[in-house]
């Protein structure tokens, strides 16, 4: 677990989705198809903590894992405006859970609480595919 922190290093963030989704990856009795795409321009960028997880633990909830066609696609990126976080999934058939459906809710308020408005959040979502794509200004994520 993290220290009780504010912000963490993003590589920090990064290296925790990595051990998840190896975790992940052993859980399951087959390969699971999985894009995981992060760039090395990365240092000196802070997120509070556990601020990426929640999409990536919803792609493994919802996703279809095991279709090399469409793997799931979790990719972030560094631009010069923005730390840019993706994750891209089909969905997989199944029952609906009655009770859930928090987590996105309760990032979506997490974040606003912290960058008001002054992030992006995009959910496009269709019977068969679901992306969310989180833009965060440089400026807010820089530990200078």
């Amino acid at each position: 677990m993290y220290e009780n922190a504010e912000q963490v290093p993003l590589e920090r963030e990064v290296s925790y989705i990595e051990d998840f989704i190896s975790l992940q990856r052993l859980r399951y009795g087959y390969e699971v198809q999985l894009q995981f795409e992060v760039p090395d321009n990365l240092h000196g960028l802070v997120i509070p903590p556990f601020a990426l997880i929640p999409f990536v633990e919803n792609a493994f909830k919802h996703g279809e894992l095991r279709n090399p066609e469409y793997p799931v696609l979790i990719r972030l990126e560094r631009t010069a405006s923005a730390l840019v976080f993706h994750t891209q999934n089909t969905r997989r058939v199944q029952q609906k859970d009655q009770v859930g459906g928090i987590g996105l809710a309760n990032i979506r308020k997490r974040l606003s609480l912290i960058y008001e408005d002054q992030h992006e959040w995009m959910v496009e979502a269709n019977q068969n595919q679901f992306e969310v794509t989180l833009k965060i200004p440089i400026a807010l994520c820089s530990d200078v």
